[in-house]
């Protein structure tokens, strides 16, 4: 499979990576555990949120995160 896109690693990892806690995080001072689905299911909804705002193809977003 040629990467092209950012989304295409989706679908690779869905592929390669089925897991019920491939990713947790902290949520009201308790962990909580991601599944595979769920992460890719999230970057979706975040995809759409941001079309849903009016950015298209070619705008440009940074993102600012800690490093953890």
């Amino acid at each position: 499979m040629e990467i092209t896109r950012t989304f295409d690693l989706l679908k690779q990892f869905k592929e390669k990576y089925v897991a019920d806690d491939i990713l947790a995080g902290i949520v009201n001072k308790k962990w909580v555990k991601y599944s595979s689905t769920e992460y890719i299911d999230n970057a979706h909804y975040f995809a759409y949120g941001l079309l849903e705002l009016g950015f298209t193809s070619g705008d440009k977003i940074a993102t600012v995160s800690n490093n953890r």
